[in-house]
């Protein structure tokens, strides 16, 4: 069997798209047994999916992320000035 700190690493980097099958289904098995890892990878999905809503999800950049790039933009050109 897994380990929480091995299943743990395999959701938070993706690791299981495209893994064998015989790993997928070892974490799908810790997954049933262990309630803390269970809670983590249900955290680690709605973190993604408020990532992709914030960010609008798709190809092209929202007015949010317009903002934000502008924002950086400009303070480094202020850094850049300073230094």
């Amino acid at each position: 069997m897994m380990t929480c700190q091995e299943v743990s690493r395999a959701i938070a980097s993706d690791a299981l798209v495209g893994a064998p099958l015989r790993r997928r289904f070892a974490v799908r098995m810790h997954l049933m047994l262990c309630r803390h890892c269970r809670r983590y990878a249900l955290q680690i999905r709605a973190i993604g999916s408020g990532a992709r809503r914030l960010f609008g999800g798709g190809d092209e950049p929202s007015e949010t992320t317009e903002r934000l790039r502008a924002a950086i933009l400009r303070r480094q050109e202020t850094d850049d000035q300073g230094s």
